[in-house]
């Protein structure tokens, strides 16, 4: 007799082979299949045939993690084949199965859209409301607030009551004011502008500058000067001399610059919550700027606006690029004025750094300790920070106390590992090692993170869905950077990627392939040959080319140098005298071979003329052989680390210190030196 264990047993097997038969459970497909479909997909989407894409992106298997992407590519072959319904439907099936992703939050806010076109006003608030409490930082959060807004000022115009319709529109008002604040370029931010003006409510100061200010950022300078004549001069005078210099009324822009710095009561002023101290104060920097750029001689300007703005925000700015310009027996004592009238002020960091340098070329060896302990202490992670740990190192060294120089040293490489300093740390640390620099390892540009979060995006690469990823991830500029280079715009990428490494507090390791698209190399086999037919450091004529043209081979100055290694005509010439070439025109020097033959004949040259010492080179790559010759005679230093310190020019102390940051880069990123 059959118990009734095996019978239900027996049951379930039969059950499941039923089910099985009938595909009521989907079936298990390979990932790598599921990445052939999605690519099939998307081929014939790009082509144009929406239909038979609609249907292969619904092959792509339930449990693949490409399945909401290609519930998204549905919804958008639907749209094209204007099948609004079946989008809809699309779009709800990812909120429902991916609500807290990437892709749910914007089918939401696609769908709201749709909503709001559609004149589906109170279904499109609760979505906008939605975006708006759980992704209030995100773009589909921010816009939210100016759907929202149209909403309120379409709610408004059906109320009768006066005092509810009032209400309606201060809503409006509010909603409008949130997307100004955080996208003030946004692409809706005109449009609110519009929209908030046409309900013809009263305008206060602080609404006629916000108005203003969002006119300035778009390029709208006449509608802004509408609005400016209406705000309160002493907070506003930044954004006249803006506007002004952008209408080119240059006499307006001098006469608002120096009416501003005159006017002490700004601080009076009842400030709202909004105020944003930190980019007030920068704006009246760049009002500074710009009416030195308008006048013939800057010294004297500075001078004359130091001596009417000693209670403005200003003053400090003023006083720092006084201290710069000054000669340097005068500078360390207006340096010490700047930092004790402004201890916490924005440049006092580099004013207490200054003075630090000054005892050390003194010799006063004590006194810098002292100032030295002060700085790293208020200042860790301020940018003349390295720079001071890495001159404590070096007083440790010339007296003699090489464990405290050692641990300063490792400080530097570990705290700063990408900085110049870090680099001279390196080598300091390794004065009895022999290393030698090698040919670099080059190593292919990767998606920018080994263990990214959302799963997601890296299976998008996987099928080369860049559209995609654009949409979702736009907002993360390393994957921005690692787009533009896939589309072949080098230049750009690598900026983008510099600015996103800058703004982060820690850095990854060397071998992140985030720091591979900071330091990408291009033209490399090119650059090696040339540079070891003229003997020079291929490492190095790489760095010079990040620099002066961050791999763009059509850059060209406004001074006339042209092409990877900005080569002024003079100069290309001399050098093509040597292996016969001629340089007729600017145009022959965008071309990447000839700009890194001749680049490298030129530098070569150089190097000859200074003894073959390549830090002397590149000083005089920016700023000519003369002033470096000049610099070498004049100049009273002990090392070459004293030498770049004291190079008086800052323009050239800044471009050697930025080349031979590249080139500590490219030796650690890509394993360039041997031991």
């Amino acid at each position: 007799m059959i118990s009734k264990q095996k019978i239900l047993l027996i049951a379930i097997i039969v059950l499941i082979i039923l089910v099985g038969s009938l595909n009521l459970f989907p079936r298990f497909v390979p990932e790598q299949k599921n990445y052939k479909i999605y690519g099939k997909a998307l081929n014939k989407y790009q082509t144009g045939s929406f239909s038979d894409a609609y249907d292969t992106f619904g092959k792509v298997s339930k449990f693949s993690k490409l399945k909401p992407a290609a519930i998204y590519r549905q919804a958008l072959c639907a749209e094209k084949s204007g099948d609004n319904k079946t989008k809809i439907k699309k779009y709800n099936e990812i909120i429902r199965n991916y609500s807290n992703s990437t892709l749910g939050i914007r089918a939401k806010y696609l769908k709201a859209q749709y909503l709001y076109g559609n004149k589906k006003y109170k279904k499109a608030k609760k979505e906008f409301l939605w975006l708006l409490n759980k992704t209030p930082q995100t773009d589909y959060g921010i816009a939210s607030n100016y759907y929202l807004g149209l909403i309120e000022v379409q709610h408004s115009k059906s109320i009768k009551n006066q005092k509810k319709k009032l209400k309606s529109e201060t809503k409006a008002v509010k909603y409008f004011k949130n997307y100004l604040k955080a996208s003030p370029k946004g692409r809706f931010a005109v449009n609110c502008i519009e929209e908030w003006t046409t309900l013809n409510r009263k305008l206060n100061n602080e609404d006629n500058l916000v108005i203003a200010k969002i006119y300035i950022a778009n390029g709208k300078h006449k509608e802004a000067s509408k609005y400016l004549k209406y705000t309160n001069i002493s907070l506003s005078w930044p954004y006249f001399v803006q506007n002004t210099y952008a209408m080119r009324d240059y006499s307006k822009t001098k006469y608002y610059t120096v009416l501003g710095l005159k006017d002490n009561t700004a601080e009076e002023i009842l400030i709202n919550e909004d105020f944003d101290e930190k980019e007030e104060t920068k704006n009246i920097y760049d009002a500074i700027d710009t009416y030195l750029k308008l006048n013939s001689s800057p010294k004297e300007s500075i001078q004359y606006l130091l001596s009417i703005a000693e209670k403005s925000g200003g003053y400090d700015y003023l006083l720092f690029k006084t201290c710069n310009n000054l000669p340097e027996n005068r500078q360390t004592a207006c340096y010490n004025t700047l930092f004790y009238k402004y201890p916490n002020g924005q440049f006092s960091a580099d004013a207490l750094a200054n003075i630090f340098y000054d005892k050390i070329k003194s010799q006063n060896y004590f006194a810098a300790q002292k100032l030295g302990k002060k700085h790293l202490l208020k200042y860790k992670d301020a940018k003349s920070t390295p720079k001071v740990m890495f001159w404590m190192a070096k007083i440790a060294q010339r007296t003699k106390n090489y464990e405290d120089a050692r641990s300063y040293y490792k400080n530097v490489i570990e705290k700063f590992p990408d900085d110049y300093y870090a680099y001279h740390a390196f080598l300091n640390l390794n004065t009895l090692r022999r290393f030698s620099v090698i040919e670099l390892t080059q190593k292919p540009i990767e998606f920018p993170y080994k263990n990214y979060d959302y799963g997601l995006v890296t299976e998008l690469a996987q099928v080369k869905d860049y559209g995609l990823i654009n949409q979702l991830y736009n907002d993360d500029l390393f994957i921005r950077s690692w787009l533009a280079y896939l589309q072949g715009d080098f230049s750009n990428s690598a900026r983008v990627a510099r600015d996103a490494m800058e703004k982060l507090s820690f850095k990854p390791s060397r071998s992140d392939p985030r720091w591979r698209l900071v330091y990408p190399i291009h033209y490399y086999d090119d650059i090696n040959i040339r540079s070891k037919t003229w003997h020079n450091d291929p490492v190095l004529i790489l760095s010079i080319i990040r620099e002066e043209s961050y791999f763009n081979p059509k850059a060209q100055s406004h001074a006339g140098a042209s092409g990877l290694m900005q080569l002024m005509p003079s100069a290309a010439n001399e050098a093509g005298a040597i292996i016969g070439i001629k340089v007729p025109n600017r145009n022959m020097l965008l071309d990447p071979d000839i700009n890194i033959r001749l680049g490298n004949i030129y530098y070569s040259q150089l190097r000859k003329r200074l003894s073959g010492k390549d830090i002397l080179t590149v000083m005089a790559y920016n700023g000519g052989i003369g002033s470096v010759l000049k610099w070498k005679d004049n100049l009273n230093y002990l090392d070459t680390d004293d030498f770049v310190e004291q190079i008086p020019y800052p323009e050239t102390q800044n471009y050697l210190k930025k080349v031979y940051r590249s080139y500590w880069n490219y030796l650690r990123i890509y394993d360039g030196i041997r031991f």
